[in-house]
């Protein structure tokens, strides 16, 4: 009975102690859930933060990319502004061009025309000089006897003509479906004035009028000399054109397909290209 009770005090004392030891474990613990917590409000604070600042990037980036793309249309519009002003420039300067060209010769018509109206001048003059009287008895001069007039001039002492007389002479009457007269001033002008501004829009003219008259052969020729005598000219494509029509006229089908072809290969975005396209395809070489 002696022995029972010191032990029962000791497990009485030694209970407070364990109690007390699980107490500071879970004061511990609580404190460490604490930490955690505060340590995750952190987190979710930081995370929320990064958050706003993710969104507000990503609307400065869209707002950037849409001044970007306002800024690509804004420079398209003024690249093709700049585009028509320069196709508009030129064209100014092709017409402007032409004109000169056609001022040249109607320039020199005119010098031409100057230069034998002073050749004509100085033989008036010539023959209002007065002449030395002769002391021939046997052949006397009278000084105010009449003179013979002047030669008359090989032109009637008109100006020449200029190509631009001639060839608005010639489209008059190929105007009026007068095809014959046509050819016949329209080679003559062609004769006279070959490197004419418009000597290779007079010959598709030229080829023209002869189609009129089923005469292929001869408006061949007219159409294969605007490219060869016209290198430049903006007929080449109709008249590679033309040449194929000709030659479909001809039954020389080979040659009309190669004309053809021709066009679409080396001028496909212009109307004749499209025009080819319709014959081969009525041809049933293309689909």
């Amino acid at each position: 009975m002696k022995r029972i009770a010191p032990i029962v005090l000791g497990v009485v004392l030694a209970a407070p102690a364990s109690v007390f030891a699980q107490n500071r474990e879970h004061t511990q613990i609580y404190a460490d859930l604490r930490m955690l917590q505060e340590q995750i409000q952190r987190l979710q604070l930081a995370l929320n933060q990064l958050a706003e600042q993710l969104k507000a990037t990503q609307q400065a980036l869209a707002t950037q990319a849409g001044e970007t793309k306002k800024g690509f249309a804004d420079q398209n519009v003024a690249v093709g502004a700049i585009s028509s002003a320069l196709g508009t420039v030129r064209e100014a300067e092709r017409d402007t061009a032409i004109r000169v060209a056609q001022l040249n010769q109607e320039m020199k018509a005119i010098r031409d025309g100057l230069g034998m109206q002073q050749t004509m001048l100085g033989q008036i003059l010539d023959l209002l000089q007065p002449k030395p009287v002769t002391t021939d008895p046997a052949n006397p001069t009278d000084p105010a006897a009449p003179r013979p007039p002047p030669p008359p001039s090989a032109s009637g002492g008109s100006l020449p003509p200029s190509p631009s007389s001639y060839y608005n002479l010639a489209w008059s009457a190929y105007a009026g479906n007068q095809f014959e007269e046509a050819i016949r001033i329209y080679e003559d002008a062609l004769k006279r004035f070959p490197d004419a501004v418009e000597a290779a829009s007079a010959r598709m003219n030229l080829g023209e009028a002869y189609l009129h008259l089923d005469k292929p052969k001869e408006a061949l020729e007219a159409f294969k000399a605007v490219p060869a005598r016209h290198p430049d000219s903006e007929e080449i494509p109709n008249a590679y054109y033309k040449q194929g029509s000709c030659y479909e006229r001809l039954n020389q089908r080979a040659d009309a397909e190669k004309s053809y072809q021709l066009v679409r290969t080396r001028y496909p975005n212009s109307p004749a290209a499209s025009l080819a396209t319709q014959r081969l395809k009525s041809m049933g070489v293309i689909k």
